[in-house]
Formats: C-alpha cells, structure tokens, sequence
C-alpha cells in the first residue's frame, strides 16, 4: 500500500496521512471525491471542493475555538426586563425562582449607556414586570416598612411584602461642598420561602 502525505495547492500542503492505495495504480485515492495524480495534481473539479470543503471546515474550527475560549469562565443569566434594565435571576434546588437582581445595562451593541444608577420609578416599574401585586403580597403597614441602613457611602433600602423583600442599594455620593447625592445602583427581589441553591464555580 502506498500512502498520500500531501496534497499541494497553490503552495499549501494540506496532509491525507491515512488514505492509501495500491502501487499498481497510476493515481492517489482521494476517497468520494474522484482522483489525486501522483504529482500532486487533482482531477476534474475535485480542486474546488477540496478548497471549499478545507475552507468551511476552517472557519468551522475558528468558531468552536472561540466558543471554547470563553467555557472557563462562568456563564450569567440575564434578560431585559425594560429598556437598558437587566434582571438576573437566581433559583433553587427545585428550579423556582428565588431572588432578581436588577440593575442598567451599560454596554450593549448600539449604545454606551452613561446612566450611572437607576430611578425609583424605573426599579418600581421592574419589580411590577417581575413580582406583580399577585406575587408578592400586600406592601406591610409599619412605619419601620423602607427603613434605610447607611453604612459609610452605602445605602440600603428595604421594603417588605407577604412574599417578597424588595432592597435597593444606593451610593451616598458627596463633593466639596458637602453636599450629598444617592444614585440608586441595583435592586434585589428576594423570596421570603425560597432558599437559593450555592452558586457553582467556574470551571478550572
């Protein structure tokens, strides 16, 4: 049996290490796809589908090579819930939803979006699309009901329904002139009955 090493095309050598024929015969099996000459010239229009089938099975492997790139990291759910608002859920062990983070989408495609935090009527709107009235129960009637915690330059609000808690996490921002600014940074819906299951860790 003699085997084909190479195939040569306009200066490239594309190996066929494995397809072998007999000495007898005056060409190089190229299996069901016609003739290869003995000196490395290809029969009929065996040419163009070689190079077009090399061709597709490069791009082919560039792509899974990319994809493959990023299967270390830590893949993350989330969904826009409203226009540049991304919601990120968490589950439990049983596959219900237990807790939404909310927060802006600065990065997409089109648009860099500057916006810095979220408006209390952009996370009150997010939380209707998420946990409506027949979710999350009725608001608690408690004075103590969006009770602030400061702690150094960070805020939390929280607000308590039947089901649900629904905290706010704002930064406390000042200037020179000591005067302070809160910007709303993100949001969490979180189930009073629902244990989140332990986050995986990324692949090593």
């Amino acid at each position: 049996m003699q085997t084909c090493n190479s195939l040569r095309y306009f200066g490239t050598s594309l190996h066929l290490s494995g397809y072998g024929v007999n000495q007898d015969l005056a060409t190089c099996a190229f299996p069901k796809s016609g003739y290869i000459h003995r000196d490395g010239s290809l029969g009929g229009n065996d040419m163009f589908k070689l190079v077009g089938a090399a061709c597709a099975t490069l791009l082919l492997l560039a792509a899974y090579s990319q994809r493959e790139s990023f299967t270390k990291y830590k893949a993350v759910e989330a969904y826009e819930v409203q226009p540049g608002i991304l919601a990120f859920p968490n589950y439990t062990e049983e596959g219900l939803v237990c807790e939404i983070g909310i927060e802006r989408n600065h990065y997409s495609p089109e648009i860099i979006q500057l916006d810095s935090g979220l408006s209390r009527e952009e996370i009150e709107k997010t939380v209707d699309e998420l946990a409506p009235a027949a979710v999350r129960g009725q608001k608690w009637d408690s004075p103590l009901n969006g009770l602030m915690t400061i702690t150094g330059r960070a805020m939390t609000t929280s607000i308590e329904y039947e089901q649900v808690t629904v905290q706010i996490y704002s930064a406390v921002i000042g200037d020179s002139k000591k005067k302070t600014t809160v910007e709303n940074v993100a949001a969490v819906i979180k189930w009073k009955k629902r244990k989140c299951k332990l986050a995986s860790r990324p692949n090593a």
